[in-house]
């Protein structure tokens, strides 16, 4: 099951519309999610795993469109991939994680670039979590999140 643009309600065999005033309450107790990833496939299926397991996505196409919407709603994770259109996820990570106000955000990013260099480099630049998509399954993902999430409340 998954929202989708303009409160249109998907499941495995149903699809209706939702009035746009209840959206929000529908979606008020849901933790958010921002995924960045530009493979509308990929971002569908983790959209979906992720509606299915009780959190809100919100999908951005590429790196200024995830920055964008970190400015007008602040997720409680972030999934980043790396090879985006324009500015690639390497970058979004470094203004993520120089920004006062997001850099407490955990990022993990979810990636085919699967070289030790790169991993490397996410985790030092402040990623939480590296995940090479060729090995997971958005079940996976969903698991990863929830044990970051619980990471951080117990921290808090």
């Amino acid at each position: 099951m998954g929202l989708h643009n303009k409160g249109t309600l998907c499941t495995d065999t149903l699809l209706f519309r939702i009035p746009s005033d209840s959206i929000g309450l529908i979606m008020a107790d849901k933790l958010k999610v921002l995924i960045i990833e530009d493979d509308m496939l990929m971002g569908t299926l983790l959209s979906e795993a992720l509606w299915r397991y009780e959190f809100e996505p919100i999908l951005a196409k590429d790196g200024d469109e995830g920055l964008k919407a970190l400015e007008k709603a602040l997720p409680q994770i972030i999934l980043l991939d790396l090879i985006l259109p324009g500015i690639n996820g390497f970058e979004v990570l470094e203004k993520i994680k120089n920004n006062a106000k997001t850099k407490a955000v955990p990022v993990v990013i979810v990636s085919n670039l699967g070289d030790k260099s790169d991993i490397a480099r996410g985790l030092s630049l402040g990623a939480e979590d590296y995940l090479v998509k060729a090995n997971m399954v958005p079940k996976d993902i969903v698991s990863k999140i929830r044990e970051i999430l619980e990471k951080h409340r117990r921290k808090a």
